[in-house]
């Protein structure tokens, strides 16, 4: 199937006259006069923008624009296989027929953008009545872009994003820079999502990545605002559905705002056009790096990761919907816990913010699991002054997610995000986790009357065991022990403080407070 397979009726003139300007562009005929103002983004189907790019790079380089060199360029930036191939460039050019109607064809082409960005900024309009904040900081550049739709046609990438920019708006303080209002909330009401901003949240297998981008589309759909979720990973929703109920999502908010997509093929731009029909407030794309491939855009190559931004990310942004997308962690030491697996370029061109998910306590079902929150990236910049600074430069603690499914008496679990409290946890006890916990239990469950007598003496077991931590951060250990409630202090001879290991008939008559 290609992309006009499930294109609107409607649109096939304006994609017949886009082959019509790219194969007389192919054809070197007179250099498309008529068409030399037309933008990558005014090109309906993503694929002719890509190649009006390449043409268009080649015109500036000096370069021939017939196929073969169009299509050498194509490959460069790994895009020819997505345009089509050689076959396409050479249907495209068999279908020129000489430039006389080429200024009619652009003609056709550059309306057809200019209803595309009305309806955006209409779509965006429509989403923003409802939130005055919002509308107040948007509103002049909204309806700007209706005044003049040709103002608005040229996106990032294009020749027309060289004109420099108005700083006037900036300089007289007329341009705020967005808050964070789209998502879950942490206890003290904070959030973590700007409106309209690419996000990035990371961490290693099972440290709740899914939980926390569900918990933000938990918190969309309780507000009555449409949610698409784009599974690259898995093709059945029920998972996320059970996971929505869980949360405590009626079946009707599920059924009336929450629409999830599991491709098995490369998107176009009208199906991102039918996904953008209900407004949505936020779009998940959870598993990015299969979502990458299947577009095949290479994963650590910079320009695999900008070639996947401007076609399955920027179009949602331009509506005025936030991204969220879920991403792993690099698995080395040095970088780990900075950077998404692949390019950097992930998280640097990030308008939003990078947020990375440590695991403390393993989450499954009835268990209470627990996972360290912190912001690595946070471009508008009003995140990091509600957080706590850590050893490494720019990462940011931001707090706790605890999903807590040890429900008795309700048919919902207990997702909360709790802000940071003294002491921070420090980079080395993320980075021993849950392990340092477990041994420590595990030293004191095996003494005599599974009882350590004294911090001193578990010191001293655990640097026997190997362990070559610091003392504050094993303290941090027991205390979680302790608030788990799988360990008590007890005091020994002269006041000594020790702990003791419970079991779990001890944990229901212990007093040890929550």
């Amino acid at each position: 199937m290609n992309d006009e397979d499930t294109t609107p009726t409607t649109a096939a003139p304006v994609i017949e006259a886009e082959r019509f300007i790219l194969g007389t562009a192919l054809t070197e005929i007179d250099h498309t006069p008529g068409a030399d103002d037309l933008t990558v983004a005014d090109f309906y189907l993503p694929r002719h923008g890509a190649i009006w790019r390449a043409i268009l790079e080649a015109r500036d380089a000096g370069e021939p624009t017939d196929p073969v060199a169009v299509g050498q360029r194509l490959s460069q930036t790994q895009d020819l296989a997505r345009v089509g191939g050689m076959l396409y460039l050479g249907e495209l050019a068999a279908a020129a027929m000489g430039p006389g109607t080429i200024g009619h064809h652009a003609a056709i082409v550059r309306a057809a953008a200019r209803r595309r960005t009305r309806e955006q900024v209409l779509a965006r309009v429509a989403r923003l009545l409802d939130h005055d904040d919002e509308w107040d900081l948007q509103a002049p550049e909204l309806l700007a872009q209706l005044a003049n739709p040709d103002a608005a046609r040229g996106q990032p990438g294009d020749r027309d994003s060289w004109q420099p920019l108005d700083l006037g708006p900036y300089l007289r303080g007329e341009v705020t820079r967005p808050e964070p209002t789209i998502g879950v909330t942490r206890r003290d009401g904070l959030r973590f999502i700007y409106p309209g901003k690419e996000h990035s949240v990371i961490g290693e297998m099972e440290a709740g990545k899914s939980w926390f981008a569900l918990a933000c589309v938990a918190a969309e759909l309780d507000a009555g605002r449409p949610v698409v979720y784009v599974h690259f990973e898995e093709a059945d929703p029920s998972d996320s559905v059970e996971r929505l109920q869980a949360l405590g999502c009626t079946d009707q908010q599920i059924a009336d705002g929450f629409r999830f997509v599991a491709p098995a093929r490369p998107v176009t731009e009208a199906q991102i056009a039918r996904l953008l029909d209900d407004r949505p407030s936020l779009v998940i794309l959870d598993g990015v790096n299969e979502g990458m491939a299947m577009h095949g855009a290479a994963i650590r190559e910079e320009d695999g990761v900008a070639a996947f931004r401007r076609l399955l990310i920027r179009p949602f942004i331009n509506a005025g919907a936030a991204v969220l997308s879920a991403d792993h962690v690099v698995k080395d030491k040095e970088n780990r816990g900075r950077y998404a697996l692949g390019s950097i370029h992930k998280g640097n061109a990030l308008s939003g913010a990078l947020i990375l998910l440590e695991n403390a306590d393993p989450f499954g079902r009835n268990a209470r699991g627990r996972s360290h929150i912190y912001v690595t990236k946070d471009r508008p910049g009003h995140l990091r002054r509600h957080g706590r600074g850590t050893k490494t430069s720019g990462k940011t603690f931001m707090g706790e997610m605890i999903v807590d499914d040890t429900r008795t008496h309700v048919s919902y679990l207990d997702l909360a995000i709790l802000p940071p409290a003294e002491p921070t946890p420090t980079d080395e006890q993320s980075d021993h986790g849950p392990q340092l916990a477990d041994a420590v239990h595990d030293l004191i469950a095996g003494q005599p009357d599974q009882t350590v007598p004294s911090e001193r003496q578990l010191f001293a077991l655990l640097r026997a065991a190997g362990w070559q931590v610091r003392e504050n951060v094993i303290r941090d250990a027991v205390d979680d022990l302790i608030v788990d409630r799988r360990v008590a202090e007890t005091i020994g001879k002269r006041g000594a403080k020790g702990y003791r290991a419970l079991t779990a008939a001890q944990d229901q008559n212990s007093e040890v407070l929550p």
